[in-house]
């Protein structure tokens, strides 16, 4: 896995924060028996260590890792707190926003929609929303999954950024959204290059529900949270979180700040490209199902996993490049997604019958601890 994009706008980031997970860590764990888990003795020796130095170096308030090994066996790492002002210590059933993450759940509904004959991914997006987006008639489904649409990203307008700003708990319905999205204009033509942008699953959320004739978050629990086992998981679209809750913290005019959002964030904001609250261990189990392609046909998964050429990318440290599928992001026989929201920070990868990782911050940061963290659970079990 490699860097992930984010769901939260730019002004809500510290200026300098850099696309999330831009580089990879070369960050060497020996291996140990410090988890928090019901199997005793499973995780390497000194992870936990790792993990807390990390933490305390990076002044985080909060770590949650969960592995899962090809074997079943599966144990969770904590670090710190879930809450600066009470000091609860963060726990395993502790919930996060989870940002992108949610875009392979979306992805996975709509392969899973194809697979059942109710849609073509190569067809175009006016065949099902007439006139929903610019440029509807040239644009496939196919290129709202990969990022190769032209739409341009709803959250880099900075009319959106500033009303976020004024007000977390501002309510969007989707409308509003691509509304944002299509006063800036394509940023290119359909299936020319490769543009990351959240509001292709704002359309793409808009498909399922029509399709399904209900809500994301009906969708949702149907075909990827019930199937899957994910019994922490949801889908909000108001102020607010499902307890119990890690509190997400932010710095927005200096460092250290650490504002309190995660309780007051309207997740309407993000919507299908963000909005799923969850555990790690939910998104450990969910990232197993995506890499061994158990929620949709093998050729679905074969597709899903088939990078875009102008997606693909070297990460420093790593010997293997990266790139974007189906609303998944591939490399080194990892598939996983990562995702960023404000107060929240996420990533999960799983090889098919290697295992799977989910690291959960709960705080926007300014660089890629979230990466070196991930690297470092990586090293210390499955070796790269």
């Amino acid at each position: 896995m490699t860097k992930g994009e984010s769901t939260q706008p730019s002004s809500l980031r510290r200026a300098h924060v850099a696309p999330l997970l831009l580089a990879a860590f070369s960050l060497m764990a020996a291996c140990g028996n410090d988890a928090t888990s019901p199997e005793p003795n499973v995780a390497p020796t000194g992870l936990q260590n790792t993990l807390d130095s990390i933490v305390r170096v990076k002044q985080l308030p909060g770590v949650v890792v969960n592995v899962r090994l090809a074997n079943g066996t599966a144990y969770t790492l904590t670090s710190g707190v879930a809450d600066l002002t009470t000091k609860r210590k963060v726990a395993g059933t502790d919930r996060f926003r989870v940002g992108s993450v949610t875009k392979p759940m979306i992805a996975t509904m709509v392969l899973q929609l194809q697979d059942e004959g109710r849609l073509s991914i190569d067809s175009s997006v006016n065949k099902y929303l007439p006139n929903v987006v610019p440029n509807a008639a040239q644009i496939s489904i196919r290129q709202l999954l990969n990022h190769t649409s032209g739409l341009a990203n709803y959250t880099n307008d900075q009319t959106f950024n500033d009303m976020l700003l004024a007000n977390p708990a501002r309510a969007f319905t989707p409308s509003e959204l691509l509304s944002i999205s299509s006063r800036q204009g394509p940023d290119f033509a359909p299936g020319t290059t490769f543009g990351y942008s959240n509001t292709n699953y704002i359309v793409l959320g808009l498909l399922v529900e029509k399709l399904t004739a209900g809500t994301v978050a009906q969708a949702l629990q149907t075909r990827i949270f019930g199937r899957v086992g994910m019994t922490e998981s949801s889908y909000p679209t108001t102020v607010g979180m499902p307890t119990p809750f890690a509190e997400g913290y932010i710095d927005i005019t200096r460092p250290g700040e650490n504002l309190a959002v995660g309780s007051v964030l309207d997740a309407s904001q993000a919507g299908a490209a963000g909005a799923v609250v969850s555990t790690a261990s939910d998104l450990a189990r969910f990232a197993e199902a995506v890499a061994a392609g158990t929620l949709v046909s093998a050729a679905s998964s074969a597709a899903q996993q088939q990078v875009v050429a102008a997606s693909v990318e070297s990460v420093p440290g790593e010997s293997f490049d990266t790139g974007f599928g189906l609303g998944v992001q591939v490399g080194g026989g990892w598939v996983g997604h990562a995702g960023a929201i404000q107060g929240y920070e996420a990533i999960v990868a799983a090889k098919r019958g290697g295992g799977a990782i989910a690291v959960l911050v709960n705080r926007t940061t300014d660089d890629d601890v979230l990466y070196k963290i991930y690297v470092a659970v990586r090293n210390a079990q499955f070796g790269r």
